[in-house]
């Protein structure tokens, strides 16, 4: 079993503006490994606020986009996709696609029922 961490956010259902919290298993920036801010596991983050994750300069910190699960990858280090197992209240079999860049999820591009899972990602 891999590491992983939890992104929550509110996202719209339809187009009548109604929202719904959707709650998305992420494995980017995960590890069971950690330092002084503890494991880099089962943390819980908002769109917009950075991942803990290690230094720059170390030589794990490249690792982070390891969760980044699309069949075809830039090269852009800043930036990765991830598509990832979500649940709201309403429906616990959802997908979600997440951009992050630098270590901080910046949008969900997309949901929906797991089912329906997107072309371009690993299940």
């Amino acid at each position: 079993m891999s590491a992983y961490n939890w992104i929550v956010a509110v996202v719209s259902k339809n187009t009548d503006n109604d929202t719904t919290t959707i709650r998305c298993q992420t494995h980017i920036a995960s590890s069971y490994e950690g330092n002084d801010s503890g494991r880099f596991h089962d943390k819980e983050y908002k769109l917009g606020e950075k991942m803990a994750w290690w230094q720059p300069l170390e030589p794990k910190y490249r690792s982070w986009r390891d969760g980044d699960n699309r069949k075809v990858t830039d090269d852009n280090e800043a930036v990765a996709f991830e598509c990832c197992l979500a649940s709201s209240e309403q429906n616990d079999s959802l997908y979600a696609v997440i951009k992050f860049e630098n270590l901080v999820p910046v949008e969900i591009v997309e949901f929906g029922n797991e089912c329906d899972w997107p072309e371009g990602f690993w299940a």
